[in-house]
């Protein structure tokens, strides 16, 4: 069977139209494998494509516009039924979407799926004309029609329009059987349930293309109807699943919390709960595993947040069973979660329901269904927490079984029995967040999750697929105000030349199985898919990374500015006496004594076992070194200029340290060439690479958001390029606007109103204090400035944050411009007297300084006591409503 595709799109000199499907002919989704499609004239371009199938399909497609080297596609997806009982061709004639258009946030799956659902038919077209056209906003009761100047479209008698069906994802649908070509048409709006035509779009009368009048079997996809759009805002709650409270968890929050607290959210006018990556991250079996962000597969859910009761009860005398009221009514009353309790008692559980019912399940046809669809992941993830288990580690370059491809070959039959168990765990995770999601759907409330941006090293994906992972570097940050040294996150980072090689496949799947559950998702660290900050596995502090890729600098780079290039200078840490006494003091001679060999010129170099900042920490560990004398030591390898990049290819490049200019080794130079280095600093962060980083970010989330119609939020905060703003715009994805981290240069805050309406505004993320911590924090400068600036209020400002100030605060945010209005709970609670902690540090989920920090908030307040407390949740619908965002 032949399709005819034709889209229009006014070209200019240089560009070249591209169109992928999820067909081989098409390349499988995949840009880099698609159709190359032919200049027809000025206003289209056109692919004739044979596609061969013996069943009836769905085809969807997209359209891309290849320039210098980059694919921007269309904002949608166009679909059209195949059947290969009906060979005649099919024609197609498209508009382009393009992506930055704002109705495309609006047609994502909290608005199709939730907000605005329509029931879905099944798409079909056939010989004669079919009519699609995508209306965001639409409710329920309202559906588009159509007329036009023929019977089939009723002659323009609006008490008898045609009416669409919904196809999916926003799209309309009408096939016309018989119509003849060259007809007028006009798309409309119906009520359902007045049977009463409501409106025409706007605009001229539609026209069939010319290039589609004499063919028999056409599809045309007319793009977004022509009404306006009035800007639809949202509000919703930030809140960890472990951080829920109820009578019914188990000293942690569940998935099966999540319907109550949606509920609350609900009638408190929210319709979004927004969560922390809800990954296993069992790594370490202890509380460190209690870190969200380092998960060991991106795809397993974590058994913390399984419902023992909806999993199945034991035997009554078995001793767990026994304990099960009493454990709960123990840890439900810690104010915090005991992880390491929580997850031994529950692991044991699921164990002994899974022993004691092995044969029923392993005949459980729902159970086998799922799993062999999700084996693509599952299996590995099974195969690695049974090894982890095995060799009391997951560090598997410890194991017999290096990687996955050699446990395949090589395993017992006791550890494949015992993957079958972490099977039963992660359906029963599944079954337990589907229903959850399902119910918080039928309540209007839809679900935002997390896609952490990296993995812990030792992790079934890294295990299974090494060459994905560039595991010699660390991701992190460049330092900043809140961590002064930088952060080193120790995931590996991406290899995305790799990744690439298949259309970020392992992206696309992850992405797939999340948006089973989730409706909208968080893309943590989106600088991270413009550059990466990559810190050496060699070093530990995040200030000793660098951008990759960057445009470094070449020794012909420092021959140029006239430097003559000395790489044991500027590239390995500059030691004197004054430098060794402004850091250690009286410690100066013990400290040259033990880790410091003197060179030439009477300056020093850090011995061999200590030579880098993982030794450092190595043999601290093993001399029982702490405090001051192993931060001076690490203060000491970090006292460079510049660090030493080799490629593939074995090409040195130079990455300036961040702030060089603060170091004790620059401070030692002449001026002339502190002006030189201060200037290379200059352009590397902030000029050089700008255009690099916008070419990489538009290779990658381009195929990140099209691997599923959720909403995608950025968090683009800490040291935003340039390129950042426009890229998110021309992908139409949400930016993420907090007061007190404000994007422009010299402001002290931000305003909400001042907000794009394509962002996400809030008080606060899980890494900052909040609000009334944060106000017991600032300088009575900055909060009477905030006072009487920001909130326009007159008098003092309070020493305290009291209910009422907060209330203004959270009032400024929900009337903003901005899409969405999505507040930590912490900070709402805060809005009212009676939830008040008495020390409000203790609110606060993250410090990310502190890389081993205990990740166990736990909301003060059940989720039932909430529910209990009307007056409030009527305060919070009224202030929700004033500001329209129901």
């Amino acid at each position: 069977m032949q399709i005819r595709f034709y889209v229009q799109y006014q070209s200019q000199w240089g560009q070249q139209l591209y169109i992928t499907g999820n067909v081989a002919n098409l390349g499988h989704n995949d840009f880099a494998k698609g159709y190359a499609m032919q200049y027809y004239n000025q206003q289209y371009w056109v692919a004739y494509v044979d596609i061969h199938t013996n069943e009836p399909f769905t085809l969807t497609y997209r359209y891309g516009m290849l320039q210098d080297g980059i694919i921007s596609s269309t904002g949608k997806s166009y679909a059209i039924f195949i059947d290969p009982q009906n060979p005649s061709p099919i024609t197609v004639a498209d508009t382009w979407m393009p992506a930055s258009d704002v109705r495309n946030p609006l047609s994502t799956k909290p608005f199709t799926d939730v907000y605005f659902n329509h029931p879905t038919n099944t798409i079909t077209n056939g010989n004669g004309y079919t009519l699609r056209i995508v209306a965001p906003l639409l409710p329920s009761h309202q559906t588009v029609c159509v007329l036009g100047d023929t019977a089939l479209l009723s002659n323009w008698n609006p008490t008898q329009p045609r009416l669409m069906e919904h196809v999916g994802d926003g799209w309309y649908s009408l096939h016309l059987p018989e119509q003849q070509p060259g007809f007028q048409y006009k798309y409309g709006v119906y009520d359902t349930a007045q049977q009463q035509f409501i409106q025409y779009e706007n605009g001229e009368n539609r026209t069939v293309p010319y290039v589609v009048n004499s063919d028999q079997h056409v599809v045309l996809h007319d793009g977004f109807i022509r009404l306006p759009t009035t800007p639809w805002h949202g509000a919703g709650i930030a809140l960890p699943v472990f951080s829920a409270r109820s009578e019914k968890g188990f000293g942690v929050g569940e998935f099966n919390d999540l319907p109550a607290m949606g509920l609350w959210a609900k009638q408190a006018g929210f319709n979004l709960l927004q969560l922390l990556p809800v990954n296993d991250t069992g790594a370490t079996l202890s509380w460190r595993d209690s870190y969200p962000y380092a998960a060991i597969s991106a795809f397993a859910l974590h058994p913390l947040f399984v419902h023992l009761p909806a999993v199945g009860t034991l035997p009554a005398e078995h001793p767990l069973q026994q304990e099960y009221a009493s454990q709960q009514q123990a840890l439900n009353a810690l104010p915090t979660v005991d992880y390491e309790t929580v997850m031994r008692y529950k692991m044991a559980y699921l164990e002994s329901y899974f022993q004691l019912n092995l044969q029923a399940i392993l005949k459980d046809e729902g159970f086998n269904t799922w799993s062999q669809q999700n084996n693509h992941w599952l299996a590995a993830y099974a195969a690695f927490c049974s090894c982890r288990d095995e060799f009391g580690t997951a560090n598997f370059y410890t194991w017999s079984h290096h990687n996955y491809q050699t446990y395949t070959q090589n395993s017992t039959s006791s550890l494949r029995a015992r993957g079958m168990f972490y099977r039963f765990v992660q359906y029963q995770l599944h079954l337990q967040l589907q229903s959850a999601t399902q119910q918080l759907h039928a309540l209007g409330v839809t679900l935002k999750g997390d896609i952490a941006i990296g993995v812990h090293p030792h992790s079934a994906d890294v295990w299974a697929n090494p060459q994905l992972f560039h595991t010699n570097f660390q991701a992190g940050a460049p330092p900043d105000v809140f961590a002064v040294k930088g952060q080193n996150w120790g995931f590996p980072t991406y290899n995305w030349t790799a990744m690439a090689q298949d259309g970020y496949r392992w992206w696309k799947e992850r992405l797939s199985l999340m948006a089973h559950y989730f409706d909208a998702y968080r893309i943590d660290h989106i600088l991270g898919f413009f550059r990466i900050w990559q810190v050496p596995r060699e070093q530990v502090e995040g200030i000793l990374g660098y951008f990759e890729p960057a445009k470094a600098f070449s020794l012909v780079d420092f021959d140029d500015r006239f430097i003559t290039f000395n790489r044991e200078r500027f590239c390995t840490p500059y030691i004197d006496g004054k430098v060794l006494w402004e850091i250690f003091g009286e410690d100066v001679s013990a400290v040259k004594k033990q880790f410091l060999d003197e060179k030439y010129d009477g300056t020093f170099q850090l011995k061999p076992q200590v030579s880098t900042q993982s030794a450092i920490v190595e043999y601290a560990k093993a001399q029982k070194i702490q405090g001051p004398m192993l931060e001076g030591l690490l203060e000491l390898a970090a006292n460079v200029l510049f660090i030493t990049a080799i490629d593939d290819k074995g090409v040195y490049s130079f990455h300036p340290r961040f702030q060089l200019m603060q170091t004790s080794s620059y401070k030692a130079l002449d001026f002339s060439l502190q002006h030189k280095l201060a200037l290379m600093h200059d352009e590397y962060f902030y000029t050089a690479s700008d255009e690099l980083w916008r070419l990489e970010a538009l290779k990658k989330l381009p195929a990140l958001q099209q691997a599923t119609n959720m909403l995608v939020c950025a968090e683009d905060l800490g040291m935003i390029p340039a390129c950042v703003p426009s890229v998110l715009q021309d992908l139409a994805i949400l930016s993420l606007e907090i007061q007190r981290m404000p994007k422009a240069l010299h402001a002290q805050y931000g305003h909400p109103a001042e907000a794009p309406y394509l962002s996400v505004v809030t008080t606060g993320t899980h890494d900052v204090d909040v609000l009334r911590q944060w106000w017991r924090d600032e300088s009575l400068t900055n909060r009477q400035y905030f006072y009487s600036e920001i909130l326009h209020h007159y008098g003092e400002a309070p020493t305290e944050l009291n209910p009422g100030t907060i209330q203004l605060i959270l009032q400024q945010h929900l009337q903003s411009p901005a899409m969405w209005c999505i507040f930590p709970l912490q900070d709402v609670l805060a809005m009212n007297a009676a939830y008040h902690v008495p020390d409000p540090q203790q609110e606060r989920i993250n410090i990310p300084v502190n890389s081993a920090h205990y990740w166990q908030y736990r909301m003060h307040v059940s989720l039932e006591t909430l529910q209990n407390d009307p007056t409030f949740q009527a305060n919070l619908l009224t202030l929700v409503k004033a500001a329209g965002r129901i």
